[in-house]
């Protein structure tokens, strides 16, 4: 991996983000962690995080409300879910919310979340993305109406 993929771990478990945060630092991606809603948002509003690890049952909001006031804010951190036990109506929220993926805490793989992850790292890091458009000046996303 050429430059370091953010992922922000949002769980109110020290264990959990202890546990993830020193398994995706071996395998060469930046971490930050939040024990609840309130802090996860002040990172991502702060940093520019790739991807966000969010606990279903974070306290304060929870993790659907958190993503739902990500996208209200246009925040482009791409988003998976952790769950101990999730209702089916959280699963189609978190769809109709376009989550990258869930998976079930009890039933957790490292490879598969790895490979979840590194998925969605795949794609052009969110950094790269802001510098390449902030060299575009703004006329050339312009639409002419003259056509």
């Amino acid at each position: 991996m050429e430059t370091n993929y953010k992922i922000l771990i949002v769980d109110e478990e020290d264990e959990i983000r202890s546990v993830y945060s020193k398994f995706f630092t071996e395998h060469g991606f930046e971490v930050g962690t939040a024990s609840d809603s309130s802090e996860g948002l002040k990172k991502l509003r702060e940093e520019d995080f790739d991807l966000a690890l969010i606990d279903l049952k974070i306290p304060e909001t929870g993790g659907i409300s958190m993503i739902r006031e990500m996208t209200e804010e246009g925040m482009d951190t791409d988003t998976v879910i952790l769950s101990r036990g999730g209702r089916k109506e959280d699963v189609v929220r978190a769809l109709n919310l376009r989550v990258g993926g869930w998976f079930e805490k009890n039933e957790i793989r490292a490879e598969e979340l790895l490979g979840k992850v590194r998925e969605l790292s795949e794609v052009m890091p969110l950094g790269d993305v802001r510098r390449i458009l902030s060299a575009i000046p703004d006329k050339e996303f312009q639409i002419r109406n003259d056509r």
